[in-house]
């Protein structure tokens, strides 16, 4: 994902926008699809690794939520770098960070938050094959050898990859083993007593 915000917020950096929410604590905005969005969980794992304190204004959606930072009524938004980017392009909305430890090889103008100030600070959108417990290891396992080929195909690579995908198999075990990583990950986050809207 991508860290913009509205060109006329005064900062031009991810260390910029850090000091200048530390000196107005609790009164700058970020605008996200709703709570519990990948621009929500984002936001507050940036809140968090930075200790400010930026309000969340939920939208229905990432296309609302980003065409009020693009209108200037919100200053700031986390959003897929394939959403984001061809703004920030255009001028309509300046990119100060993307969430990958390192820059995207398709912007890589564009410097990585971690590099920027913020340690460490990684967050990805992804996704995984799952299926219902109970079913048998050899559907398991062939729906595995299955995806890994489709994943393997040159085409798939050169497609997915050109619209900023990066292309990971594997076993199931490491599939496994990745989302107890990300639940354990985002227990810390996501405190208990945060409300969560239905």
């Amino acid at each position: 994902m991508v860290l913009l915000v509205n060109p006329s917020l005064p900062v031009k950096s991810v260390k910029e926008l850090i000091a200048l929410a530390k000196s107005k604590s609790g009164q700058l905005n970020y605008a996200s699809a709703g709570t519990g969005s990948a621009m929500f969980l984002v936001a507050e794992l940036f809140k968090s690794a930075t200790d400010i304190d930026v309000v969340q204004i939920a939208y229905k959606g990432g296309g609302p939520a980003l065409a009020e930072v693009v209108g200037g009524q919100i200053p700031m938004a986390f959003i897929s770098v394939l959403a984001g980017m061809p703004l920030a392009n255009a001028g309509r909305v300046r990119a100060l960070g993307v969430s990958s430890l390192q820059r995207s090889p398709m912007y890589p103008e564009v410097p990585s938050i971690a590099e920027s100030g913020v340690p460490g600070f990684e967050f990805h959108l992804w996704q995984a094959m799952i299926a219902p417990a109970g079913v048998t290891r050899s559907i398991i396992t062939r729906l595995n050898g299955d995806l890994n080929a489709v994943l393997g195909n040159a085409d798939v690579k050169e497609r997915l990859s050109g619209v900023g995908n990066e292309l990971i198999g594997g076993t199931p075990e490491r599939a496994t083993e990745f989302i107890r990583a990300e639940v354990e990950r985002w227990r810390k986050t996501i405190k208990p007593e945060m409300r969560i809207e239905r």
